[in-house]
């Protein structure tokens, strides 16, 4: 503490010194000092915002994405199948269908999986599916898949909420009542933006994603006639990619 002085008047008072601080900033390196301290905030104020974001935009890249999207098959099968498709769509029903009788046998014996990606462009149908997609894997896994085909077997008029839950109770599910109440959920609803934004962040790289479209490992083939070939070609080279369907199929990712 300060020592008190006595002048000459019988007047006190404390001599000045200067604090800590004030000796700091007279270094010639404070300066340098505050530079990298304000860096340093910068950086960590830069990493809780990207981490912000990523947990609000969970659908970031492929791994993302075959995390949550329907499957038929093992998730982790070495050879994966994308299927571009929407709900709403009639003309998408009889690819839907001849899809996986083609792929069935494969899927059987666990060397594909196939994953179905609802791309949302046919309006409030479309993401109406979707929104019951995740409320039914999450309620009643399994009925999703028996679910997803009745959908696409009866999609030939406008679907709405009563449709989709017709659909769903006809497939023997049971929890109408869940799967309702979920529908406005806000993570119902978030996965459901998440996914429409990541088709069209695909769209931005400059590929033309549209209905039957289909995806192998991450090509998109336009023409699918040749699956077949091109998938039992990648299953016998244990997930590579033939050279050839590399130079005729578009890279996705």
């Amino acid at each position: 503490m300060p020592k008190m002085m006595q002048t000459e008047y019988g007047e006190w008072y404390v001599p000045y010194k200067p604090g800590v601080l004030r000796n700091l900033m007279g270094q010639s390196w404070f300066p340098y000092l505050c530079f990298f301290i304000g860096l340093a905030v910068f950086g960590m104020a830069a990493a809780v915002t990207e981490g912000i974001y990523k947990r609000k935009d969970l659908i970031q890249t492929r791994k993302h994405l075959l995390q949550v999207l329907p499957v038929l098959g093992k998730r982790t099968a070495a050879v994966q199948v994308i299927e571009f498709t929407d709900y709403a769509c009639a003309f998408c029903s009889e690819d839907h269908f001849k899809l996986q009788k083609t792929l069935q046998p494969y899927i059987d014996r666990g060397e594909v999986a196939l994953f179905t990606l609802n791309i949302q462009k046919l309006g409030l149908a479309g993401a109406l599916g979707t929104r019951f997609e995740y409320c039914i894997s999450r309620h009643d896994a399994n009925h999703l898949q028996p679910f997803m085909d009745r959908v696409f077997q009866n999609n030939n008029d406008v679907l709405d909420a009563k449709h989709y839950q017709q659909h769903y109770q006809q497939t023997g599910g049971t929890r109408s009542k869940e799967v309702q109440s979920c529908l406005n959920s806000p993570e119902a609803t978030t996965y459901q933006t998440n996914l429409k934004r990541y088709v069209e962040k695909l769209g931005v790289q400059g590929i033309r994603v549209s209905y039957g479209s289909v995806a192998v490992q991450d090509h998109v083939m336009g023409d699918v006639r040749g699956l077949e070939r091109w998938v039992q070609d990648t299953v016998t080279q244990n997930g590579k990619l033939p050279a050839e369907f590399q130079r005729e199929a578009q890279r996705l990712y």
